[in-house]
């Protein structure tokens, strides 16, 4: 199924040769993450595809609405912002209440890097690679659309990892349940659901895999199964079949799941 221009366009960026990453909301598409990749090409041409359920499609025009434009002031690079603000009392109610509901504290959040940007108005949560160099951020609004939006120059390389033991990784979907579990064992976030080339490359080091995803619709079933069989190809794996989060649950709770 093709995506249609309205389903991407009011979120595509402005700048040529740069790319977002936003939630896909669709009746076909969960969209309970930032699954959806939009690039506007050096031409103009602005393309988008969404790695949870599969849809794509092209917009030769590359036109956008001025209300959807993002103010000529921002840095839109993989940068993280700098007005960023780690002390609690800085941010918004509703961004505190966010992360403390999965149980993370100030000390956490502020070592991940986590912070308000006054200047966007959203939380900020920072993608890194496993030698801790930036490679993103996501942003989190609790007022505007899009509700999630992920800026970097390379998606690719986008996942939060934190090397704990080299024999076995936890492979997750989203930051905060990477975090979440890096307090235990090495943990790997897709930001989505699926694996590319280059993460299985980063993932072939290990020799034991434990899969960890939303087990919330047949399309993601059908994910996990293609990432346990490309990773079954360097050692074990187990899919855990749960109805939490990563980032909901303590890790003595987590690793209860892992090794029962």
């Amino acid at each position: 199924m093709r995506l249609q221009p309205h389903e991407f366009m009011n979120h595509a960026p402005d700048e040529a040769g740069t790319k977002v990453r936003v939630n896909h909301n669709s009746t076909n598409c969960s969209g309970n993450s930032t699954s959806m990749v939009i690039e506007r090409k050096n031409d103009g041409t602005v393309s988008a595809k969404c790695f949870r359920c599969g849809q794509w499609g092209t917009d030769k025009n590359g036109s956008k609405p001025s209300m959807f434009s993002a103010p000529k002031n921002i840095d839109r690079s993989a940068n993280t912002p700098n007005d960023l603000v780690h002390e609690w009392a800085k941010w918004d109610v509703r961004a505190t209440t966010y992360v403390n509901q999965f149980g993370f504290s100030e000390e956490v959040t502020t070592l991940a890097g986590i912070g308000w940007s006054p200047h966007r108005r959203r939380l900020i949560i920072p993608v890194s690679n496993r030698t801790a160099e930036n490679a993103g951020w996501i942003a989190k609004s609790f007022d505007d659309h899009p509700r999630y939006y992920t800026r970097t120059n390379t998606p690719e390389n986008m996942y939060w990892q934190r090397e704990v033991d080299t024999s076995e990784v936890l492979v997750v979907e989203d930051v905060l349940s990477g975090i979440r579990g890096s307090e235990g064992l090495s943990s790997f976030a897709l930001l989505g659901t699926s694996l590319t080339n280059k993460m299985t490359r980063e993932l072939s080091r290990y020799n034991k895999f434990y899969i960890w995803l939303d087990n919330d619709n047949s399309i993601v079933k059908q994910k996990q199964l293609e990432i346990f069989n490309k990773l079954s190809l360097f050692g074990e794996v187990k899919m855990i079949k749960s109805n939490k989060e990563v980032k909901e649950l303590g890790i003595d709770k987590i690793k209860d799941i892992l090794y029962k």
